[in-house]
């Protein structure tokens, strides 16, 4: 981390060289992963209960054949207009009798677009030909692809419920930040990006309910092992789940280097010849991290844009981007 961050956040042993970028992306990663499952002073080492617990999770995840009834399936709508925005000529009819199949989808786009993301000066939307002339089909993208995904990350579990939503709204975030670094009139393969970038979150959670039918020792903390499983597989799974859905290998390459920066295991070398994609999806990552650990107090503002600032990312640019996190976080599916 840098200096000022590894004082306001990082110290004690173990805090990242200011000379390892991707060290330092892991340790943000850790620390923010510490925030969302609350476990920042809870001790890491796993007790043998624990252990076990880790070890019947990783056998699933580590055998295809079991693993795969975990992999959810891809969003069929999502990725019919995903291939008609693909094409030569988008056709508006076509985009408007997609989301007419999906009656939920239809409301949402039309709730979307009076939100305060959009904020429209023409009065309340209240017709799906209004919403798509105003969001435009990128904008239509966007919506269909948070209504698919939210759809997807619901595994119904009461137990898991708040985990599962604090990690949606991340992705979220994240998604936000990714098109609007990428560009600000709209991205829709770079919003996509940071929406699934952490999908395999989703396979771990719905692992951990199918392994807990069978009771765990009372001591065990079921959250410190789902969070150590998180950091460690979590973005390897998300490249496992795009792949499955058979999206283009841009995706592909981008989440696989990802795991890599995610794991620390990425040398300086290659950091630094990492492909646009991949240091876009970092640059939201970071940006949506960093803004969160401001918004719970764990570091203060001017630390976390002098810390974006020694990673690449200018203050101006990281400022529009908390702006436009905070409208995401009241224009929340």
């Amino acid at each position: 981390m840098t200096a000022a961050m590894n004082a306001d956040a990082m110290a004690g042993e173990g805090a990242a060289s200011a000379d390892d970028p991707a060290a330092i992306l892991a340790e943000i990663n850790r620390i923010f992963s510490d925030l969302i499952f609350d476990l920042s002073a809870t001790d890491k080492q796993l007790s043998p209960g624990e252990e076990m617990l880790y070890h019947q999770v990783s056998s699933y995840i580590e055998h295809q054949e079991q693993f795969s009834r975990f992999i959810p399936s891809p969003p069929t709508q999502l990725m019919a207009l995903m291939k008609e925005l693909e094409s030569e000529h988008s056709d508006f009819d076509r985009i408007h009798a997609i989301v007419k199949e999906d009656l939920g989808l239809l409301g949402e786009i039309i709730r979307v677009s009076n939100s305060p993301l959009y904020r429209p000066r023409s009065g309340e939307i209240t017709s799906l030909e209004k919403a798509i002339s105003m969001l435009g089909i990128e904008g239509v993208m966007k919506v269909a692809s948070v209504v698919m995904m939210r759809n997807i990350i619901d595994i119904h579990s009461s137990r898991f419920k708040g985990y599962l939503r604090t990690q949606w709204e991340y992705c979220l975030k994240c998604a936000e930040a990714c098109q609007l670094m990428a560009d600000p009139q709209g991205n829709f393969a770079s919003y996509l990006l940071g929406l699934i970038h952490n999908i395999g979150a989703v396979t771990i959670f719905s692992c951990f309910v199918e392994v807990l039918k069978n009771p765990v020792e009372e001591e065990v903390n079921v959250i410190k092992v789902i969070q150590q499983i998180m950091l460690e597989r979590a973005p390897w799974l998300s490249t496992l789940v795009a792949g499955e859905w058979g999206l283009h290998e841009d995706y592909l390459l981008s989440l696989d280097e990802f795991d890599l920066l995610m794991q620390g295991k990425m040398d300086i070398d290659r950091y630094q010849i990492r492909s646009g994609f991949t240091r876009l999806l970092e640059q939201g990552v970071l940006c949506t991290q960093v803004h969160a650990l401001m918004k719970q107090g764990q570091i203060g503002r001017e630390t976390g844009l002098a810390g974006l600032e020694e990673l690449q990312i200018p203050a101006a640019q990281a400022e529009k981007v908390f702006a436009r996190l905070e409208l995401a976080e009241a224009s929340v599916l």
